[in-house]
C-alpha cells in the first residue's frame, strides 16, 4: 500500500471510521508521527 496522503484519508474512511462506528467508539484524536502522508504538502504527495 502506498504511503500517500490519499491512501490515508482513504484507509482512515473506508475502513477505520466506519468499524469504529458499528462498535459505537468514538474518535477524538490521531496521533501520527508526522510523516508526509499524514502533514505533507498535497503538491509534494507522490
Amino acid at each position: 500500500m502506498a504511503k500517500t496522503l490519499i491512501t490515508s484519508a482513504d484507509l482512515l474512511n473506508d475502513r477505520v471510521l466506519p468499524m469504529l462506528q458499528e462498535h459505537e467508539l468514538p474518535l477524538l484524536r490521531i496521533l501520527t508521527d508526522r510523516g508526509a502522508e499524514y502533514c505533507g504538502r498535497w503538491e509534494r504527495q507522490n
